[in-house]
C-alpha cells in the first residue's frame, strides 16, 4: 500500500495550507487546487480553482450505487498551471473509472503499477504535453494530478466509483461546494426496490418518476447553485438479501450481503485460561489506550479467568510474558499494572508472539492495528478462539478481519460507546463463514469477505440457469449451521457496477496475506479496471507516448489502439534492431573500456608529458606575445583566456599497489548531520538512552530520516543490536514507499542484519516499477557484500552466484524505458566481472556469462556514485592530483582516469576508474543539479563507494553517505583518496556535507 504516499506530503499541504480556506469553513468536495507546475519550493503557492460545471449520473441496482461525476474547472490565471483534484467518496467506495479531456474529448485512463505511473507522469510533464495521474491517498480519498491547465481555459475530468449500501440505510454522496457552480445536472436511475426511493440535494427533494418496468428515475438541472450537505439517497428495503446481476458482457454475478447469523449458545460465564496479546509497536502510538484498558477490565470481570498470559508485541521487547494465578481483584490489579508499563515503540511481528503458543487457551484477545509490515507467510495462529480488537484509526482492517476469521473469533473496532457490545460478543462464540457449496449449477471466482461490523459479503460468477448456494457457519473451524440461497428463479438486474465490487473483494483477499501479492493485485486491478493503493490511472496524449512507455491505450479508444498496434507492427523490425543495437552498444562500450584498461601506463604518462610540454610551449608563446604587445602599444590588442591553459602537471611516480604486501589503510570520517535529536543524544549518558530515545521518537518519529540518523549514530557508538532494532521502526510508518524500503534494506546490510535485509529486498523488487534496474542492482550488491563477509566457502559461492545472476539479467536484457542503454550497464559489467574474478579465485567457473564481456576491470581507484530518486541529475566530479577535473565533460583524463556516462534521469550509477595511480590526492565531489519529483520522505540520499585496489585480492571499499535537498543545488565535497609514496599507503577520507 505504499504508492499513495509518494504524493502524500503534497496532498497534506493542499488540504490544510491553502490560504483561501478559512478555519471555520468546510473544505470543498470536490476540491480543485493548483500550483506552478515545476515549483521546487518547500511551500509552493497553492490556490483553489473555480468549478464551472458538474454532471452527476447515479445508477442504483439493489443496494449497489454507481456514481459517475464529470467536473469542468477553469484556470483564471494568465500562467499555465498544474492542477490537483481531490474527491472524498463515501466510505468503502471503489474507483472504477477515470477520464481526462484530451483535445476536447474525454479519454479513459489505463491502470498502471503505481510508482511506474508516477515516473511516467513526471517524465511526460517535463515534455510539456498532457498527462493525467489519478491515485488513492486513502481508500475513500481520490487524488488526481493534471498538467497542463492552460491559461484562462477550462479542462474536464470524469470519475466513476461504486458504493455498497447496507440494508435499511440511507446513502449520502458527500459533496460540499463553497462557491456556486454555474451548471449542475443530476440524473438517477433505481432498480431492484420494492417501493419508491427518494433523492434530495440539501433540503430539496427531486421528483421521482416510475416505476416503469421496475425502474424509478429522477433528473434535475441547477444554475449557480451551492451544494452544502451532499446528495442523499433514501433506498427502500431490498427484495432479498441476495441478488443476481447481468453484466453487459453476458456474465452473471450473484451477491449475498447480510449479517452473520448469531449463535444460540449461552454466554460464557467464566473461563479458565485467557491469553492477552497487546501490540505496543510504534504504529499504535495514537491508540485509545484508556478505552482498551477499560474493555480488558470489563472482559476479565465478566469471564473471571483464573489464569491470564500477557504478551507484549513490540514495545520494550518482541515478546514479554506474564502468567498470573491469583484471585480476581489481585489479578486485575496486576494486569492493569502491566498495561500501565506499556510504551508504544519499536516494530512488532505476529510470528514472534504466536511462536511459543503451544498450550491451548479458552479465549485469546489481540489488541492491534494489524499493521504488520514485515511478516512471515506461514504464521501459525494461536490454539484458541482469537478476537481481534483495535481502537486505532489507521487500522489495517482487512488483515484484522482475516486474523479473526482464521482464528474462529471476530474483529471488533472499539469506540467509546460500544464497549459493552464488544464484551457481550466476546462472551458468546462468534459464527464465521466456513464453507460455500454450489448445487445445480457452477460458480467460480467467489470473493467473500466479512465486514468489520458483522456483515458477510459474498460475490461470485454463476453459470447454468439455476443454482443453489449453501453457506456453512461455525463458531470454530467446523460448519454447524447452514443457510441456502436459490438463484435463477428471479430476473437478474442489468448492471455493470457489480463487477468492480467483485474485483475489489478479490483484490482484498490478495492484500491480506502477511506478504502482499503485489503482482496479483496489479493484475486484477488492470484486468477489472479497479483503482487500488498499489496502482494508478494514467492518461497520455499521443499513441507515441503509449509506445514510449510500453502502455497499451484503453479499449474505449479503438482508433488510438489501432494507431498503437499499427505502429508496433511498423516498428517491430526497428524494435528488434534496437534490441540488437542495445547489445551491440554495450559490447562496443565495453570493448572501448577494455581497450582503455589494457593501455600501458606509459602511454598515459607520455601523453600527459606531451600535453604538459604543449602547455608550457603555449605559455611561452603567450608570454612572448604579451611582452611584444607591451613594447608596441600600436599592436592590435588581444584578450587571452587563462582557461586555455589547463593544469595537467603530473607529480611523483606511480606505486604498484597490487604488489603491496599489506592492505591499504582506509580512513572514513562518518557523516554527522546537525540534527537536534542527535545533539541531544550526544549530551545524554548512554545509560539513559532507552528513555531518551522514546521521548525523541514521540517528537520526531513520524519521519524516516529520524530513524536512519539515530541508528547511524548508535552504530558509531558500537550499539549494533540497538541500532538494528531502532531502524526497523521505519516499518511502522505509513509513508513507506519502495525508496524508503530500499534504503532500509541497504542499511540493514551495512549493520550486518542480512537475515532481515534480504526478505526486505524481495519486497522492494515486488513493489518497485518492473522496468527499473536500480533496486535490482542494489539487491545484487547486497548479495555481493554478504558473500564478502561470509566465512565459509559455500556461503560465499552461493551469494556471489546470486549477485552475478541478477547483474547478468540486468546487463543483457532490456527492461523498459528507464536508464536503459545510458551506460548503467557498463557500471554493472565492471561489478559483474569483479564477481567473476572472485568466483574464479574460489574455483568456480561461469560458463553462462558471455565471454566477450569478461574482463576483470581491476583498478587502483574506483569511485561509484548513486542516489535514490528518479528525475534527478547528480554528477560525480573528481579533482586529480594534477588539478585536472574528471567529469561528464572530460571523461578521460591525462593520467588515465576514466569517467562513465552522465546519468540525468535518476538513480545512477556514475563511476570513475583509474588503473594506475600516481602519488597525490584525489578530491571527490558530488554536483547536484536538482530534482523534478516530490518525495514525502525527505531529501535525496546519495551513496559514494570509494574502492582501493578494486578487483584485486587486497581490495578495500568504503561507503560515504550524504543527503541533499533542492535548496542545496551545488557541488559538495564527499571524500579524498591519497596515495603517499614514502609509505606506499593509500588512504581515503570522507567529509560530511555543509550544514
Amino acid at each position: 500500500m505504499a504508492f499513495r504516499y509518494l504524493i502524500s506530503c503534497f496532498t497534506v499541504v493542499c488540504l490544510i495550507g491553502v490560504s483561501s480556506i478559512h478555519a471555520d469553513e468546510k473544505i470543498a468536495n470536490p476540491r480543485l487546487i493548483s500550483q506552478e507546475p515545476f515549483s521546487r519550493s518547500d511551500t509552493p503557492k497553492k490556490f483553489d480553482l473555480p468549478l464551472k460545471a458538474m454532471d452527476i449520473d447515479i445508477n442504483v441496482a439493489g443496494q449497489v450505487v454507481e456514481t459517475t461525476i464529470t467536473l469542468t474547472f477553469f484556470n483564471p490565471e494568465r500562467d499555465e498551471l498544474e492542477g490537483q483534484i481531490q474527491l472524498q467518496m463515501p466510505q468503502g467506495s471503489i474507483v472504477s473509472g477515470y477520464a481526462l479531456d484530451i483535445n476536447g474529448a474525454l479519454r479513459d485512463a489505463v491502470i498502471v503499477e503505481g510508482e511506474t505511473a508516477q515516473m511516467v507522469y513526471e517524465d511526460i510533464k517535463r515534455r510539456g504535453v498532457d498527462p493525467g495521474l489519478a491515485t488513492l491517498i486513502r481508500p475513500d480519498l481520490f487524488n488526481n494530478l493534471v498538467y497542463p491547465l492552460p491559461a484562462e481555459t477550462t479542462r474536464s475530468i470524469r470519475i466513476k466509483f461504486i458504493s455498497r449500501v447496507k440494508q435499511r440505510k440511507n446513502f449520502t454522496i458527500p459533496f460540499h461546494l463553497n462557491e456556486p457552480v454555474e451548471d449542475i445536472t443530476i440524473k438517477a436511475n433505481f432498480q431492484g426496490h420494492r417501493s419508491k426511493p427518494s433523492l434530495s440535494i440539501d433540503a430539496h427533494e427531486i421528483t421521482m418518476k416510475g416505476p416503469k418496468k421496475g425502474l424509478y428515475s429522477a433528473a434535475t438541472s441547477l444554475k449557480n447553485t451551492r451544494i452544502e450537505n451532499g446528495i442523499k439517497l433514501n433506498l427502500t428495503k431490498p427484495r432479498k438479501s441476495s441478488s443476481l446481476y447481468q453484466h453487459s458482457n453476458g456474465t452473471r454475478y450473484f451477491e449475498i450481503f447480510e449479517r452473520l447469523p448469531k449463535t444460540k449458545s449461552r454466554k460464557i460465564k467464566k473461563t479458565k485460561n485467557m491469553r492477552l496479546y497487546y501490540d505496543a509497536s510504534w504504529s499504535r502510538q495514537h491508540t485509545n489506550k484508556a478505552a482498551e484498558v477499560a474493555l480488558i477490565n470489563d472482559v476479565i470481570h465478566e469471564l473471571k479467568p483464573t489464569q491470564i498470559e500477557l504478551i507484549s508485541l513490540g514495545g520494550k521487547s518482541d515478546r514479554h510474558s506474564l502468567v498470573l494465578n491469583k484471585k480476581s481483584n489481585d489479578l486485575l490489579k496486576s494486569v492493569n499494572s502491566w498495561l500501565d508499563d506499556v510504551t508504544f515503540t519499536n516494530n512488532s511481528k505476529l510470528e514472534n508472539a504466536f511462536a511459543n503458543d503451544n498450550a491451548p487457551a479458552d479465549i485469546c484477545l489481540l489488541f492491534t492495528d494489524a499493521n504488520y509490515k514485515f511478516e512471515a507467510s506461514n504464521i501459525t495462529l494461536p490454539n484458541c478462539q482469537l478476537h481481534v480488537i483495535s481502537s486505532t484509526s489507521n487500522t489495517n482492517r482487512l488483515y484484522g478481519l482475516w486474523l479473526a476469521e482464521e482464528g474462529g473469533g471476530a474483529f471488533h473496532y472499539l469506540t467509546q460507546d460500544n464497549q459493552a457490545e464488544i464484551t457481550s460478543a466476546i462472551q458468546r462464540p462468534s459464527y464465521q463463514l466456513r464453507t460455500i457449496h454450489i448445487a445445480g449449477g457452477e460458480a467460480d471466482n467467489i470473493a467473500s469477505m466479512n465486514t468489520k461490523d458483522g456483515y458477510q459479503h459474498i460475490i461470485g460468477t454463476l453459470s447454468g440457469k439455476y443454482a443453489t448456494v449453501t453457506l456453512g457457519y461455525g463458531a470454530g473451524h467446523r460448519a454447524t449451521q447452514h443457510k441456502r440461497y436459490r438463484f435463477g428463479t428471479q430476473k437478474p438486474l442489468n448492471f455493470d457496477g457489480i463487477a468492480p465490487l467483485w474485483a475489489a473483494k478479490k483484490i482484498d483477499r490478495a492484500r491480506i496475506a502477511p506478504r502482499i501479492d503485489y503482482d496479483e493485485i496489479v493484475k486484477l486491478s488492470q484486468k477489472e479496471g479497479v483503482l487500488t493503493p498499489e496502482t494508478a490511472f494514467l492518461v497520455l496524449e499521443e499513441y507515441e507516448d503509449y509506445i514510449d512507455f510500453n502502455i497499451r491505450p484503453p479499449e474505449t479508444e479503438p482508433e488510438l489502439r489501432k494507431e498503437y498496434d499499427n505502429a508496433l507492427l511498423e516498428y517491430s523490425e526497428e524494435i528488434a534492431e534496437a534490441r540488437t543495437d542495445y547489445i551491440e552498444t554495450i559490447q562496443s562500450d565495453w570493448d572501448a573500456l577494455v581497450e582503455w584498461h589494457n593501455t600501458p601506463k606509459s602511454v598515459f604518462h607520455e601523453r600527459a608529458e606531451r600535453r604538459k610540454q604543449a602547455r608550457l610551449e603555449r605559455e611561452r608563446r603567450w608570454a612572448e606575445e604579451r611582452a611584444r604587445h607591451q613594447n608596441d602599444p600600436s599592436s592590435q590588442s588581444h584578450t587571452y583566456d587563462e582557461d586555455e591553459f589547463e593544469e595537467m602537471v603530473v607529480t611523483g611516480s606511480r606505486i604498484t599497489h597490487s604488489d603491496l604486501p599489506n592492505r591499504p589503510q582506509t580512513i572514513i570520517k562518518p557523516w554527522t548531520p546537525d540534527r537536534p535529536y542527535l545533539r541531544i543524544l550526544k549530551e545524554t549518558p548512554i545509560t539513559n538512552w532507552p528513555l531518551k530515545l522514546l521521548a525523541l521518537q514521540v517528537e520526531y518519529g513520524d519521519n524516516s530520516i529520524f530513524y536512519f540518523d539515530v541508528a547511524n549514530f548508535l552504530m558509531q557508538e558500537n550499539q549494533q543490536p540497538l541500532a538494528v532494532s531502532f531502524v526497523l521502526n521505519v516499518l511502522e510508518l505509513d509513508a513507506l514507499d519502495s525508496i524508503t524500503l530500499l534504503q532500509l534494506a541497504e542499511t540493514l546490510v551495512d549493520y550486518g542484519a542480512t537475515y532481515i535485509a534480504l526478505p526486505l529486498f524481495d519486497r522492494v523488487i515486488a513493489q518497485a516499477p518492473k522496468n527499473l534496474k536500480h533496486p535490482h542492482r542494489k539487491y545484487a550488491l547486497a548479495h555481493m557484500r554478504i558473500a564478502e563477509r561470509a566465512k565459509d566457502k559455500a556461503t560465499k559461492i552461493k551469494h556471489y552466484k546470486k549477485a552475478l545472476d541478477i547483474l547478468s539479467t540486468l546487463i543483457v536484457k532490456p527492461m523498459g524505458h528507464y536508464n536503459e542503454g545510458d551506460g548503467t550497464e557498463i557500471a554493472m559489467l565492471v561489478e559483474a566481472n569483479n564477481i567473476i574474478s572472485k568466483l574464479n579465485d574460489l574455483g568456480q567457473s561461469v560458463p553462462s556469462f558471455k565471454q566477450s564481456l569478461i574482463h576483470n576491470m581491476d583498478a587502483d581507484i574506483r569511485l561509484v556514485l548513486d542516489w535514490n530518486t528518479a528525475a534527478t541529475d547528480m554528477d560525480i566530479w573528481v579533482i586529480e592530483p594534477s588539478g585536472e577535473k574528471a567529469y561528464y565533460g572530460n571523461k578521460q583524463t591525462n593520467i588515465g582516469g576514466q569517467m562513465s556516462n552522465d546519468i540525468t534521469s535518476g538513480y545512477g550509477p556514475e563511476f570513475y576508474l583509474l588503473k594506475s595511480a600516481p602519488t597525490g590526492t584525489w578530491k571527490i565531489y558530488v554536483d547536484y543539479f536538482g530534482s523534478d519529483i516530490i518525495r514525502a520522505n525527505g531529501p535525496v540520499s546519495i551513496t559514494a563507494w570509494v574502492c582501493i585496489n578494486y578487483g584485486r585480492v587486497n581490495e578495500k571499499c568504503d561507503k560515504a553517505y550524504t543527503e541533499l535537498t533542492d535548496d542545496e543545488q551545488e557541488e559538495y565535497f564527499i571524500a579524498t583518496v591519497t596515495f603517499e609514496a614514502p609509505d606506499n599507503v593509500a588512504t581515503t577520507e570522507s567529509a560530511s556535507p555543509q550544514q
